[in-house]
């Protein structure tokens, strides 16, 4: 790969090349944790708010049954994207 002058950049060596392959799969994994945790945090978000809307202790239009529904609503939300 050569540049605007047309010489090979420096840092662009078979070692580089070499470095990035062999450090690409734990690169991936460690960029990719953030999405396991939003996913892990969407999913409890999700299974709260439903025990709370089944368990039938709120009445309908009870703040806490409108919250529950929101928090629903938006870990659905969370996960689909």
């Amino acid at each position: 790969m050569k540049n605007i002058v047309g010489t090979i950049p420096s840092w662009l060596t078979p070692e580089w090349t070499d470095i990035v392959l062999s450090n690409a799969p734990q690169s991936f994994d460690k960029a990719f944790d953030r999405w396991r945790k939003l996913y892990r945090s969407a999913m409890t978000q999700l299974i709260d708010a439903q025990n709370i809307i089944r368990d039938g202790r709120y009445k309908d239009g009870s703040l806490e049954l409108m919250d529950a529904r929101r928090r629903e609503r938006q870990a659905k939300d969370s996960y689909s994207c």
